[in-house]
């Protein structure tokens, strides 16, 4: 039930502050204490891995890999062509970076930019293990 509100939006509202998001994340801790009968004080790690609940810190990422992921395959809607810009686009020479099919992380001055998905986006793709950018979407989904 809970799922749903959690997800809508969170490619914008999920790069924010920790102050902001520590009482959702509270929140979704508490839910699942009270899914398992567990009690008030009960370590939450443990019962998120048993109910193979993600975190929202992690959910935040997954939906941004896998933003980054339809937007690299072209399988989002022309309006985000421009939105990210390759390596290999900026300079001509070869480099590590661009022979991994990574993002430029565009220069930012202030923490709006640090939290934008223009910066975050490649900065979670460029994180990701090049053999898992290769596979299908539902293989990313899995890793």
């Amino acid at each position: 039930m809970i799922y749903p509100f959690l997800i809508y939006g969170i490619i914008v509202w999920g790069n924010s502050y920790p102050t902001i998001l520590q009482p959702i994340f509270k929140l979704q801790k508490k839910i699942v204490r009270i899914i398992t009968f567990s009690k008030f004080d009960e370590h939450s790690s443990p019962l998120f891995r048993q109910l193979q609940i993600i975190k929202l810190a992690d959910l935040v990422i997954y939906n941004v890999a896998v933003f980054m992921f339809k937007f690299h395959n072209k399988l989002l809607p022309s309006i985000f062509d421009s939105l990210f810009t390759q390596i290999n686009k900026v300079h001509r020479y070869h480099t590590r970076n661009a022979a991994k099919e990574s993002y430029y992380l565009p220069h930012v001055r202030t923490n709006y930019g640090l939290f934008n998905i223009r910066f975050q986006g490649p900065k979670v793709w460029n994180s990701i293990d090049n053999l898992i950018k290769k596979n299908s979407l539902n293989e990313l989904k899995k890793n």
